[in-house]
């Protein structure tokens, strides 16, 4: 027996959406769907899979496939930081160099080390000698190691300060919900950070008091609408050669054309047909039938359980049992 020696197979937009017609009777085999049906399907596609975000699917784990790598830089001037398409140094990767030659306050260009991953339209930031990360863009192409700004330096930088830079492509996604975080040196050595839930933030006296300066131990995260907030229990850095790495849980990318394929492992494609078929029935006037919920329950339980979670678990008494053990 001679296998296929292929693991690829994938499915469009259009596929799910026919596919969900057939199996609800809205389409018969070897028609062919209008353009108001395939508008009408990919809107109910599109609902569906952005309620099947995050930890949102039924599943005991926590969508590995949609986790991503964050890194934030910090301020010295503030400890809550945007994230999400208009955040300021939040990227899904970055390139760092040095300062070649020190700047004055008020240049429009800076000379490099290197300027091999610098690029026109780069984010760009400039580690001053006040201890702040500026940000800015690229104005042009770098001419040889020469950087031209598009804002003058607020402050001067002395040679050998940071320079970090990624394209506008890599302008990372809001969070819908941050996994892990370290607060990571110049040496790239890690220190893991701890999550408050509101009230515990909320509760903290100096958490804006600007006397209240260092490197941040514990976080809190909104994932408010556009961008996501992220506070720290310190009004701002210290140290701003530190930086964040975080580990979230990114939004389902969207259906915009016919040929786009599922945000989602391969294991996903039958219950987003099955989802749909019941989804779009209605609009059709068409009946929710028994089989079809079986059908649907049975995907996406299947699916939910592809990816478990592996984590770590211990167990320890409660309170009232370290009191009694403290008698013996």
């Amino acid at each position: 027996m001679t296998t296929s020696g292929t693991v690829t197979f994938s499915v469009s937009r259009d596929d799910i959406c026919k596919h969900a017609m057939y199996d609800c009777g809205a389409l018969g085999i070897g028609e062919t769907m209008s353009d108001d049906d395939l508008q009408l399907c990919a809107f109910r596609l599109n609902l569906l899979v952005k309620q099947l975000m995050g930890t949102i699917d039924l599943a005991p784990g926590l969508k590995v496939w949609s986790r991503k790598d964050g890194y934030l830089f910090l301020s010295n001037s503030t400890g809550t930081y945007s994230l999400g398409p208009s955040g300021v140094g939040w990227a899904s990767s970055f390139t760092q160099t040095t300062l070649a030659t020190s700047a004055a306050s008020g240049a429009g260009s800076i000379v490099v080390s290197s300027a091999a991953n610098i690029s026109n339209g780069d984010n760009i930031g400039i580690s001053l000698s006040d201890g702040s990360i500026q940000w800015t863009t690229v104005n042009g192409a770098p001419v040889g190691t020469t950087v031209t700004l598009t804002a003058v330096l607020t402050a001067s930088a002395l040679t050998g300060a940071g320079i970090y830079n990624y394209p506008p492509s890599n302008q990372a996604r809001r969070p819908l919900q941050i996994i892990t975080a370290v607060l990571r040196d110049s040496n790239s050595n890690d220190t893991p950070l701890w999550f408050y839930n509101l009230q515990d933030y909320e509760s903290l006296p100096s958490k804006v008091n600007t006397q209240n300066t260092g490197d941040p131990i514990t976080l809190y995260y909104q994932a408010t609408l556009v961008n996501g907030i992220l506070k720290t229990d310190v009004a701002a850095a210290a140290d701003t050669t530190k930086y964040l790495h975080l580990v979230y849980l990114s939004p389902i990318e969207d259906f915009n054309s016919a040929t786009d394929t599922p945000d989602y492992p391969q294991e996903w494609y039958r219950p987003l047909v099955k989802a749909l078929a019941v989804e779009i029935a209605p609009a059709f006037s068409l009946p929710v039938t028994q089989d079809m919920l079986q059908a649907k329950a049975e995907a996406l339980a299947i699916a939910g359980r592809s990816n478990p979670e592996t984590s770590t678990m211990f167990f320890q008494p409660k309170d009232d049992d370290y009191t009694r053990w403290g008698q013996f």
